[in-house]
């Protein structure tokens, strides 16, 4: 049984034009003067995350960046809750982004585009340059001279970035690019994604699928789960959107209260009042918790999913069967 998510925004809607969009590169000047670029995603990763990335040699950095969107795409999946035409898949992002690159005269420099987030501060010796602006309609500025500077990998990884970006606004709220590194920096660092929505073959009660109680499937749910069981193990609470947010990868909340032992499909009628909380895993944000309480006539999705983007939405829930709803 598979249910997949949920992004089904028209193909080339909210593109990022508002909130800039754009890749960076980080500068970093060596002891004897000479400087080294590094695209902001993978240094992030190295330094943050502690990623190691493979050399990749034997691939353009256009075959690689599209590699990894074509294991996004396989994740996201096919399916949908609600009708609508699907919008662009990373993969045709990329190349999208890859045939409209205009490439700035030598010497000239791009503004910063204010959306990289909050980030640990550089080395003395290192700073974030503005590598790419993608905030005209049909245009892509590349800073050439950065450019010419940057690795296979450190290219692949701003192609790639531009495309997870627009992708992320398309289907969410996205309001920085700090999922988009996470996600750019795991991936080429050999990282894997679990398929969004995809509910085990062995279930052995009834799945449920909750959704935000104000919003209508035109508009989009704010807010999406699935909650299953399988054998007799505790419930999954797996969400596919929260916040506005959509979830590349799998966010699963597993734990519980001791001795407790919550039946599926979850209750919100139950006369006691439960919580099973979860925190995120990469390729999402790290800030990323959340926490479902149901009970005394009331199904909560709570919490937070970057700094400053707190999430609270009453749920309503349906039921299917082995065959559906």
């Amino acid at each position: 049984m598979c249910l997949v998510s949920v992004l089904s925004l028209p193909a080339f809607a909210g593109r990022g034009i508002i909130v800039g969009n754009g890749g960076q590169s980080v500068r970093c000047v060596r002891d004897d003067g000479s400087a080294m670029f590094q695209s902001f995603d993978l240094f992030e990763g190295s330094v943050h995350f502690h990623y190691a990335y493979p050399a990749y040699p034997n691939e353009r950095s256009v075959e690689l960046a599209l590699r990894m969107a074509a294991k996004i795409d396989q994740a996201q999946g096919g399916y949908r809750f609600h009708s609508g035409p699907p919008i662009k898949t990373v993969s045709e992002r990329v190349k999208w982004v890859a045939a409209n690159m205009l490439f700035m005269a030598q010497g000239e420099t791009l503004d910063p585009t204010g959306d990289a987030g909050e980030y640990q501060v550089f080395p003395d010796h290192c700073e974030l340059v503005q590598t790419i602006d993608f905030r005209e309609p049909s245009i892509i500025t590349v800073n050439t001279d950065v450019w010419k500077s940057l690795s296979t990998i450190d290219r692949a990884a701003l192609y790639l970035h531009e495309a997870v970006y627009w992708f992320l606004r398309d289907a969410g709220v996205e309001k920085d690019s700090r999922r988009t590194r996470r996600i750019v920096s795991y991936l080429l660092s050999g990282g894997e994604l679990i398929p969004v929505g995809e509910v085990p073959d062995d279930v052995s009660r009834s799945v449920q699928y909750c959704h935000s109680v104000k919003e209508t499937a035109a508009n989009g749910w704010k807010t999406q789960l699935l909650i299953y069981r399988t054998g007799g193990k505790p419930p999954v609470i797996q969400v596919l959107r929260a916040g506005g947010y959509s979830f590349v990868n799998q966010f699963l909340i597993q734990s519980q209260g001791p001795g407790e032992a919550f039946e599926a499909p979850l209750d919100p009628d139950s006369p006691e009042l439960h919580k099973m909380s979860g925190i995120s895993t990469f390729p999402m944000d790290v800030e990323t918790v959340l926490e479902l309480t149901w009970g005394q006539g009331q199904m909560l999705l709570a919490g937070e999913i970057q700094r400053k983007s707190p999430v609270s939405d009453s749920l309503v829930c349906e039921t299917w069967g082995p065959t559906g709803r």
